[in-house]
């Protein structure tokens, strides 16, 4: 059986920062893709299997449509609650939002 990959979404209304945590435990950044419906089904298509993957993304302004872009996809997916999704920042933990910049690097902690 293949392993899980995790997916981190920072979503903003033109944008998706993407970051992916191995099963290996190597988490990457994808880069930054459109916020639209090809570039979503190009990077489900990108990571493989649908049903061994888990995406994530903080709830915003943006609301639940790329949750249901990515279910329809066939991906489990899951919107969290900003204050609820820990970065582990020099050895602490704290929440985002509070000391991370918004952009491409706020996706990792999320697929991590």
């Amino acid at each position: 059986m293949k392993k899980v990959q995790f997916v981190g979404l920072d979503v903003h209304a033109d944008t998706i920062a993407v970051a992916v945590a191995e099963p290996g435990g190597t988490v990457r950044s994808l880069g930054v893709i459109p916020n639209r419906p090809e570039s979503i089904r190009k990077l489900v298509k990108q990571l493989g299997s649908p049903e061994h993957v888990r995406a994530c993304y903080e709830a915003g302004p943006t609301g639940y449509v790329i949750y249901w872009q990515l279910t329809a996809l066939g991906v489990r997916c899951e919107v969290v609650a900003p204050t609820l999704v820990p970065v582990k920042l020099l050895g602490f933990i704290w929440a985002i939002g509070t000391t991370v910049e918004a952009g491409a690097g706020r996706a990792r902690p999320v697929a991590a």
